[in-house]
């Protein structure tokens, strides 16, 4: 596959309780321990205003990239990193990925 630009995107919804003590680790910790990866060349973190989940706030991340520099990341660091957040977390989030390519 020629190596393009990709936008890999995770929806998190994080419940109410504890959603901004998340938010603060997210912003604080976790994004940036992905950026030090190299793997990206940025990142944009959003809350989702649509579609709610009750008892839940829902977030994305976006993170931008290129297919080769996405396969070193999920070959090298994505399990660790994953697994961090889900050790912090663990039962109190639902998460989604998502890489799309842009078509234009």
């Amino acid at each position: 596959m020629k190596n393009h630009s990709i936008i890999y995107t995770v929806h998190i919804y994080i419940q109410d309780a504890i959603a901004q003590e998340w938010q603060d680790w997210m912003i604080r910790v976790h994004i940036p321990d992905v950026m030090r990866t190299r793997c990206f060349d940025g990142s944009q973190m959003s809350s989702l205003l649509e579609p709610i989940q009750k008892g839940y706030q829902g977030f994305q991340i976006q993170y931008n990239t290129t297919t080769e520099h996405f396969a070193e990341y999920q070959a090298i660091f994505a399990a660790r990193l994953q697994k961090e957040h889900t050790k912090k977390y663990e039962g109190k989030f639902t998460a989604s990925r998502f890489i799309t390519s842009n078509l234009s």
